[in-house]
């Protein structure tokens, strides 16, 4: 809550909510129906990345976490961004990046409406949080089929190697890593400079 607070200020002071930065303060969740949650708010200290709702289960933060209000991916795409586009039609979603300390797979499972017009996806890849429980072979293979249909890869600096229909099982590391998917339907232009940066690095 304190980081969502000093967000909000920060884009207000600046010329950043009027260019159509947004700042709003839910918890991502991966089932529907609303209601609230605990979420750490240390007091004085806002910013800290590697917090999530799996902090206040431990004894030691419990007495520094508020309730914060919790929607789907797909929940808060129908009330902020749909409710507010004037075109009939749903609008493709450009760019979406999940980084949820370990829940980021059970947040996607509920966001299939959101995923299927989006045209790149960033998500994170370690061994906390529900990720300790869930196979990346799983996430991957969700967002491969209809009707998300990415192509997904380990994101690396300028360099990207391809794990869409080329699994291994090495893959299955639980380590501190980030996956960009790209739509060709969505996106052709991107996903083929995305193809060519693979090509590029297995080459080096």
């Amino acid at each position: 809550p304190l980081t969502a607070s000093k967000l909000k200020h920060a884009a207000d002071v600046t010329t950043a909510a009027q260019n159509g930065l947004l700042v709003h303060h839910y918890a991502l969740s991966g089932k529907a129906g609303g209601g609230s949650l605990l979420f750490p708010n240390p007091h004085g200290r806002p910013g800290i990345e590697y917090m999530s709702l799996s902090s206040c289960q431990q004894p030691e933060w419990r007495p520094q976490c508020s309730e914060v209000p919790m929607l789907t991916i797909d929940e808060f795409v129908a009330k902020h961004v749909d409710n507010d586009n004037p075109q009939p039609q749903k609008a493709v979603i450009p760019y979406m990046s999940i980084d949820v300390e370990g829940f980021d797979y059970t947040v996607m499972k509920a966001a299939r409406k959101s995923l299927a017009r989006t045209a790149y996806l960033e998500f994170e890849y370690h061994h906390q949080g529900d990720w300790a429980d869930q196979k990346l072979q799983n996430a991957v293979d969700m967002l491969k089929d209809d009707p998300f249909g990415f192509v997904c890869y380990w994101s690396g600096v300028n360099k990207l190697w391809k794990i869409t229909n080329c699994w291994t099982d090495y893959f299955e590391f639980h380590k501190w890593s980030n996956i960009a998917c790209v739509s060709p339907q969505r996106q052709p232009i991107l996903a083929a400079k995305m193809e060519q940066v693979f090509e590029e690095t297995i080459a080096i």
